[in-house]
């Protein structure tokens, strides 16, 4: 979950041993749902929205060429479009296809409870143990989060509600960056109407 390192979510995996892949199990949903916190979604990959020859290439990249692509360097690529010398690899292509594997608003932890409560856990009772861990980690993150890094994200209406109702939490927030993101009317609508009150 720290801001300063990039995650690569490797949802694409097959299991074999009848608990359901990636977005069906309880822990990997813990680890996606902790990776969204106070990290800006872009330096989330989530392997399974590249396709397959940008995957390879991903994970064939020497360290670094992969260090690169965390802290403010991937968000100076987006901005000027010139990069550095070992990111000459980063064409426009990836740029885009990044944009649209960016999708990991912060949760509020409510939501994380139901959303969590189908999911499959080797020991049941995992199952509130995951729940309150996800509790504590994210109201102490968010309350201390005074920056949102938002950026260069195509949000959906679900995206824009989740991260109204995460910012209740966001007690000390100054500024919240959304340079580069599109919403539609139906996200404005559904990320206002989710904000706090007050």
């Amino acid at each position: 979950g720290h801001r300063g390192i990039l995650t690569l979510i490797q949802s694409n995996f097959v299991d074999d041993g009848g608990r359901g892949g990636y977005w069906e199990r309880g822990w990997t949903t813990f680890e996606y749902c902790v990776s969204g916190l106070c990290k800006n979604p872009v330096h989330v990959l989530v392997m399974e929205r590249f396709p397959e020859w940008r995957r390879q290439q991903l994970l064939e990249l020497p360290a670094d060429a992969f260090c690169a692509l965390s802290g403010r360097e991937l968000a100076d690529k987006y901005a000027d479009k010139t990069g550095t010398s070992n990111m000459h690899w980063a064409d426009e292509g990836f740029l885009e296809e990044h944009k649209l594997t960016a999708a990991v608003p912060p949760m509020h932890p409510d939501n994380f409870a139901a959303m969590v409560a189908s999911k499959t856990f080797s020991v049941d009772a995992d199952r509130d143990a995951v729940v309150t861990l996800f509790g504590k980690v994210a109201r102490e993150t968010l309350a201390n989060q005074l920056v949102g890094a938002l950026s260069f994200i195509k949000w959906t209406a679900a995206d824009a509600s989740e991260i109204g109702a995460s910012l209740s939490l966001c007690t000390r927030m100054k500024k919240l960056n959304l340079t580069g993101c599109k919403m539609d009317s139906a996200c404005l609508v559904a990320f206002v109407s989710s904000l706090p009150p007050d």
